[in-house]
């Protein structure tokens, strides 16, 4: 078997507000719209689709905002767009920090309350470095 596509849809109750945040943070930009489902893509053919959670498609048991998600969105400078979300007053839920696991990260939370990690890739500390594998 081989996945042709594999991407996040998330859940929501205000669309666009959703949508705007992603492509005004991130960069996407809109690849499929309609008034209840939003297709979105970036430069790195990085894929998210927002719907909203009380369209006919989703069965009703489950139309609930998102929870208990967490996006990593991993940059190549992440003290930089740090300062940009600052400047943006975006809502921060866990400061900047650098994990010697190998990540300097914070995180914020979507309109939604989708939660975004942020991260740059870091060297891992000796301790943590055994626990990567190559594929």
């Amino acid at each position: 078997m081989t996945i042709d596509s594999f991407y996040p849809v998330l859940l929501v109750d205000n669309l666009q507000e959703e949508v705007d945040f992603f492509k005004e943070l991130f960069g996407f930009s809109e690849i499929f719209t309609n008034d209840w489902y939003v297709s979105l893509k970036d430069a790195s053919d990085n894929e998210l689709a927002v719907i909203l959670k009380h369209h006919e498609t989703i069965p009703e048991t489950h139309q609930q905002a998102v929870n208990g998600l967490i996006l990593n969105v991993e940059l190549e400078n992440v003290d930089d767009f740090y300062k940009k979300v600052i400047q943006m007053n975006l809502p921060i839920v866990k400061d900047i920090k650098s994990e010697d696991f190998g990540q300097r990260h914070f995180i914020i939370e979507s309109p939604s309350g989708t939660l975004v990690d942020v991260i740059q890739v870091t060297s891992p500390s000796e301790e943590h470095a055994e626990s990567y594998t190559r594929l």
